[in-house]
């Protein structure tokens, strides 16, 4: 899934897609996405056992930034299908658009794609308009899945997608049991019991006392909103 790093750090490692990518408000298509859902939501609730935290703490409108843990491959439809009948966009792996009927797929489903292991601008604009325009974005701020099952460390990149959406609404989200379901080395889905749990939404201009060097402010950044991922699950049993 997404992967966000320093512009000045990393050189890019993913030759860019073969297919020609669309923008991803015009290629979604809100029908496709929403019988998606349907089904995923009740594929969940009768495999998985899933349960949904926190649903009062999601925002009905304006844009939305959703940041979660990543703990396996089914994060992005699992978190998807269950926000409250809102359309979700979200970056994946560029080397998915290299397979044409795949590409189109995931492009319909809401996704657009981003190099990993490069400083992608372009995917980060893309997700900065996109939050611009009230839309609801999933990011995984550890940019890439556990190994074993634990939070991991932010990339930079995220913290300065972060910085750049100050007055975006952010909603901690903490997944459990997805790792057990299919983490590491799984092939197929296990009927482990998942919890999704979604904290209190914040703004990066309701925190206080930030440091004002870049390279300050993005540790800080990332500290912050892995505190609140990892306590997401507190604050929706208050």
């Amino acid at each position: 899934m997404s992967e966000l790093h320093e512009p000045s750090t990393i050189k890019p490692k993913d030759p860019p897609p073969a297919v020609e990518i669309p923008d991803p408000e015009e290629a979604q298509s809100p029908a496709l996405f929403r019988v998606c859902s349907f089904f995923l939501r009740i594929y969940f609730r009768l495999w998985n056992r899933c349960s949904i935290h926190g649903v009062e703490n999601i925002p009905r409108e304006g844009g939305v930034m959703l940041v979660s843990n990543h703990q396996s491959h089914i994060d992005p439809p699992l978190i998807g299908s269950f926000f409250r009948n809102r359309l979700v966009n979200f970056m994946a792996k560029s080397e998915l658009w290299n397979f044409k009927p795949l590409a189109i797929l995931i492009s319909l489903l809401g996704a657009y794609p981003i190099q990993r292991g490069a400083a992608d601008r372009k995917a980060i604009q893309t997700t900065a308009r996109l939050l611009e325009k009230g839309h609801v974005v999933l990011v995984f701020p550890e940019g890439t899945r556990t190994l074993d099952g634990s939070l991991g460390e932010v990339k930079p990149g995220a913290a300065m997608l972060m910085n750049q959406a100050r007055d975006v609404a952010i909603v901690p989200t903490l997944v459990e049991g997805s790792f057990e379901c299919m983490g590491g080395k799984k092939i197929f889905p296990r009927p482990s019991k998942i919890n999704v749990y979604y904290g209190e939404s914040f703004r990066i201009t309701d925190l206080p006392n930030l440091p004002t060097v870049k390279k300050q402010l993005y540790q800080a950044l990332s500290e912050e909103i892995m505190k609140r991922i990892a306590g997401a699950k507190e604050t929706t049993s208050r």
